[in-house]
């Protein structure tokens, strides 16, 4: 694709880096590699491999939780409460994808519930899941005119072009402490400092609790 880089590059989010990770997940890119670079390219996916499972597990003996169910966006992912920390460089994104095609089966990262394809109202189907992962990888200009087109993000949510514009152009290690600050406090943005070492970060909104609804009736007062 070499000669279509420019092309590429209009329609998604930095393709170079999608076809190394996806070279990287590829058994038969190995296959054709010749003996030496083969060697050296198995030796760094062991070497990636082991520092991942070692920050994971320390992670996890520290009293984070760690999602090791590849059905779940979460999969290889720290999180800290509603922070998300991604250290495995994007790498997860692809192989929770293979694994929902292949198993049928998606985990909600929230709820922790496993749905099966196609079943359910609205269903997600393989074809949406492979449509909504496009979406996510094409380039800032192509992402805002497909949302303005559909009227809403790719997440459902009612479009609001100037945040919209900031979520594209403003640097992500910045959005990433400002989505701390605004749910954790000042004195919490210092979590996002692993975002200016290539880690990912994300911070959901919490989500408010239930009210409980309460009625009376002649002599007697419930509530549910």
């Amino acid at each position: 694709f070499a000669r279509s880089a420019q092309i590429l590059n209009s329609l998604f989010f930095s393709p170079r880096l999608m076809v190394s990770r996806i070279n990287l997940l590829r058994p038969d890119y190995y296959i054709k590699l010749e003996p030496f670079a083969r060697k050296e390219a198995l030796k760094s996916l062991a070497g990636m491999a082991g520092v991942l499972s070692t920050v994971l597990a320390l992670a996890k003996a520290s009293g984070a939780e760690v999602e090791l169910d590849p059905r779940s966006s979460d999969f290889l992912k720290i999180r800290l409460g509603n922070t998300r920390y991604d250290i495995a460089g994007g790498f997860g994104q692809y192989l929770v994808l293979i694994s929902r095609l292949f198993s049928g089966e998606l985990k909600s990262s929230s709820t922790g519930k496993v749905y099966k394809l196609g079943e359910g109202y609205k269903p997600i189907t393989r074809t949406g899941l492979i449509g909504r992962f496009a979406e996510y990888k094409t380039a800032p200009i192509l992402s805002l005119g497909i949302s303005l087109l559909r009227g809403q993000t790719a997440f459902g949510e009612p479009i609001d072009v100037k945040s919209e514009l900031m979520r594209r152009y403003v640097p992500m290690v910045i959005q990433d402490a400002a989505e701390i600050t605004k749910e954790r406090g000042i004195e919490n943005v210092g979590m996002a400092a692993p975002a200016f070492f290539g880690v990912g970060v994300q911070t959901y909104k919490e989500k408010p609790p239930k009210k409980k609804l309460s009625f009376s009736l002649p002599g007697l007062k419930q509530s549910t």
